[in-house]
């Protein structure tokens, strides 16, 4: 899909005020090597500018304003919160910083809303199923969050908002020769509010600290090294009932080392790395260490090539090797340990009006032996721009140590869940806009679902459907928009319920408004009720007013301002937690 010429506007502004840059067309998260995107529509890029012009206070807040994307969380911006892109959730989601996986292996998914903004650079994602290039559980996409490392300079920025929220971030680059460094810092906090609907009132507030930092050593033209390292820590309120645990300390962190070459027609990409998430749940009159201890290491190491064969042709062939251990978590879980290795290959065609790809991949995992992944992808451009795609793609999931072995509900008789996913879209560009509308369909066999009670099953087969259509307009040079309107049916096919907490149906608007010195943004949502639980009662519907406004004052100072649920909606998406008020948050920024 084009880029919006208000988009365009709005980089060139963001240029002009706040030192950023134009990202370049290739990506690294599609193929895992620096080549360009086949099928554009399953692919989306939130770069820097992006960030800013949203000034949204989580990841998941900005990812939700995507056509397919939704959200959940347990109350305030910290607290447990579940993504969903196209009606796939987190656990089948791969997420990924500098491209190194992260997440828990006892729960199975990755805690975006720990990563504050003000420490990414862009994010790039996959919406779709790429378990032929990453594996186990990229069934729903991938989500690659890049640290902010690019341009010499430094920033500083100054944030205070409702509820007693303070925020700092310290972001500094440099090129020394060949050299290229970074590091930025990051601390907010906020006093919080009530956000279990219980008798006991209480405001549930958190504090965070970021710390990212890296090195990168060009060697000469063809080759380049480069070591990146983050980390979250700090402590969330969930809770106001002091009879059980009611707070949340985290401390994740990630560190990658690679090795790229890249010559016109070879690429190569070697790749190490380590990532430990970890958690403790404990009463707020207590420390941590009376609490209950959920880690997580996983090592990762990768070789991932791609060797043009002539200007139409390419392949891609690599391994890699992951593990996981849970040992020094509290919990006494049976096995303690996973590991998977894997290889793959894929083939790449682009001419015309043509472009094709294919892969597979066969992974070994040493409790549930072998699997296989396939996937195949179509683009087709016609003269008038008209774009339509199509593919096929399988993907798998093995339960984790929650699902198997948790005492009270685990089921160690669990088996690994398959799934086979097919999508189709067609887009088209004109003068002043763009439409896209895309569809996908994603059957599982044992998928793993957890019942009423709260136990792991196996589900025999499920399904999840989903279409999205987007209008993209550019309505003046000054003011643009995006809508989008979305559908999820996504059931149980034995039993006819619906899976919960997924609204089946949504719709965004976002106006974005560029006028000299000032930019702003308009986000309109709607959110259909989701089911309760599986089969139970539906969730209220809900709709959500959030503005955004930037002011530069200088080519180095701007300001900033964002207030969400600017009507000041009560509503829930998890049954017994409230969702946040009114908030508001004004930020400084200073460049030099």
């Amino acid at each position: 899909m084009k880029k919006s010429l208000l988009t365009a506007a709005l980089l060139s502004t963001m240029t002009a005020y706040a030192d950023t840059t134009e990202l370049a067309l290739q990506t690294v998260t599609a193929t895992r090597l620096p080549e360009n995107v086949i099928n554009d529509s399953q692919f989306i890029t939130i770069d820097r500018a992006a960030i800013e012009l949203s000034n949204a206070h989580s990841l998941t807040e900005l990812l939700s304003l995507e056509a397919g994307f939704q959200f959940t969380r347990n109350g305030g911006h910290l607290n447990t919160t579940n993504l969903y892109i196209n009606g796939l959730d987190n656990k089948r989601i791969l997420v990924l910083v500098n491209g190194e996986r992260v997440g828990s292996g006892t729960s199975g998914a990755a805690d975006l809303q720990l990563i504050a903004p003000s420490q990414v650079e862009r994010v790039e994602i996959i919406r779709g199923t790429r378990g032929a290039l990453y594996g186990a559980d990229a069934q729903g996409g991938v989500i690659n969050i890049i640290t902010r490392k690019n341009n010499d300079g430094s920033e500083v920025a100054l944030a205070l908002g409702s509820d007693e929220s303070r925020e700092v971030s310290i972001n500094s680059r440099t090129t020394i020769n060949d050299t290229q460094l970074y590091a930025a810092l990051q601390h907010d906090q906020s006093g919080g509010y009530d956000v279990k609907a219980d008798d006991e009132r209480d405001n549930d507030g958190y504090k965070r600290y970021g710390l990212s930092a890296g090195v990168s050593q060009r060697i000469n033209d063809q080759q380049n090294v480069s070591v990146d390292y983050q980390r979250n820590q700090g402590k969330s309120e969930y809770d106001g009932n002091n009879q059980f645990d009611n707070t949340t300390d985290f401390v994740n962190q990630a560190l990658s080392a690679a090795y790229r070459y890249n010559d016109g027609r070879l690429s190569l990409n070697a790749s190490a790395g380590r990532s430990e998430d970890n958690s403790w749940s404990y009463k707020g009159s207590e420390s941590r260490g009376d609490g209950g201890l959920f880690a997580t290491t996983k090592n990762t190491a990768s070789l991932i090539s791609s060797y043009q064969l002539n200007d139409h042709h390419s392949v891609i062939i690599g391994g890699d090797y992951l593990s996981a251990d849970v040992s020094e978590s509290d919990t006494s879980y049976d096995e303690k340990n996973d590991s998977t290795s894997g290889v793959l290959t894929g083939y790449r065609y682009q001419k015309g009006i043509l472009a094709l790809e294919l892969g597979a991949r066969y992974d070994d995992n040493n409790r549930f032996g072998d699997f296989s992944s396939f996937n195949s992808s179509a683009t087709v451009t016609t003269e008038k721009g008209t774009v339509f795609s199509a593919g096929h793609a399988t993907a798998f999931r093995t339960p984790t140590f929650n699902d198997l072995y948790y005492p009270g509900f685990g089921n160690p008789q669990l088996k690994p869940e398959h799934s086979r996913v097919w999508s189709a879209g067609i887009a088209q560009s004109y003068a002043s806009g763009a439409l896209q509308l895309n569809g996908q369909r994603a059957i599982f066999s044992n998928q793993i679902a957890y019942d009423e009670n709260w136990e792991a099953n196996n589900i025999g087969k499920s399904s999840v459907k989903s279409v999205s259509l987007v209008w993209q307009q550019d309505w003046s040079q000054f003011v643009s928009s995006k809508i989008s309107q979305e559908w999820i049916d996504a059931k149980n096919d034995e039993t006819g319920d619906r899976l919960r907490r997924i609204s089946p149906r949504a719709s965004k608007a976002v106006i974005y408004y560029c006028v000299d010195a000032i930019t702003a943004q308009t986000e309109i949502l709607y959110f259909e009720g989701a089911p309760k639980t599986d089969g139970g009662a539906r969730l209220e519907s809900y709709s959500l007013l959030n503005v955004s406004l930037n002011y530069h004052l200088t080519s180095a100072a701007s300001l900033g301002l964002r207030v969400d649920n600017l009507v000041d909606r009560e509503y829930q998406n998890i049954s017994g937690y409230n969702a946040p008020g009114r908030n508001w948050m004004a930020t400084a920024r200073y460049a030099f």
